[in-house]
């Protein structure tokens, strides 16, 4: 698949009608039960192993099981009622309503930018994800056959990398990548408290409200005998808020 038909695909599917048994991905959402021809001739240029099969009824574990059965892997599930595999060919599966072959250009994340003729020798860092250890060990021996690829990191299965949009587009259409998306940026906190640590005095005036636990009582509970021993905890943080820093 080249440049023109990545691009005609991508423009194709962001005018898709929002219908029932829709195939929602992140990149954008169609009806694989009302694929024009257009969309037939451009798969057919599409080469790997990687489908979408989509049903007409809930996604059961005797679905499943029947699937792999017939040698074919479940890499992840896809709403409203599709699955995304690995297989060589389409094969007939109880409830199926449409194979699509998997697209490059529906792993692009929709911020990034998409590859044009007028960018496909830009160089950009981006981050992408694989389906498994395995297919991060397999992708890694093709990206070391590519000079203009940069290996920047890696960490279990995501890489970040840095090669121009050209090589980025067929590093996407290979069936071990899951995902690109663009490098996120990540910003230190850096407080200026307008004050020297050096000036600090120790204190003597710890009253045992300093932890919170006094304020809710907490001392009643443990004379209690609840102690919290062997019980789960969830926490969860909204994040920080920066506030006035001026005051």
């Amino acid at each position: 698949m080249d440049f023109r038909a990545f691009l005609i695909a991508s423009l194709f599917f962001l005018s898709a009608s929002s219908q029932a048994g829709l195939i929602r991905l992140r990149t954008q959402t169609f009806d694989p039960t009302h694929m024009s021809s257009e969309m037939v001739s451009l798969n057919s240029e599409v080469t790997g192993n990687s489908w979408i099969i989509s049903f007409s009824s809930p996604i059961t574990e005797k679905i499943k099981k029947e699937i792999r059965s017939k040698g074919i892997e479940i890499l992840q599930f896809i709403p409203d009622s599709a699955l995304l595999v690995r297989a060589d060919k389409p094969v007939t599966i109880s409830h199926q309503e449409a194979w699509v072959h998997y697209q490059p250009s529906w792993k692009w994340s929709p911020e990034l930018e998409s590859p044009s003729i007028m960018n496909q020798n830009s160089f950009k860092v981006v981050m992408l994800r694989t389906y498994s250890a395995s297919d991060a060990e397999k992708l890694s021996l093709k990206l070391d056959k590519m000079d203009r690829v940069f290996v920047l990191n890696q960490d279990g299965d995501y890489f970040v990398l840095r090669a121009n949009m050209k090589d980025l587009f067929q590093i996407s259409s290979q069936d071990e990548v899951a995902y690109v998306e663009s490098l996120p940026e990540f910003k230190t906190m850096d407080f200026k408290m307008g004050f020297s640590t050096e000036d600090a005095q120790p204190t003597t005036d710890i009253t045992g409200y300093e932890t919170g636990t006094k304020v809710m009582n907490f001392d009643s509970a443990w004379a209690a005998g609840y102690k919290g021993a062997d019980q789960i905890v969830t926490m969860a943080d909204t994040g920080l808020d920066l506030g006035d820093l001026t005051n």
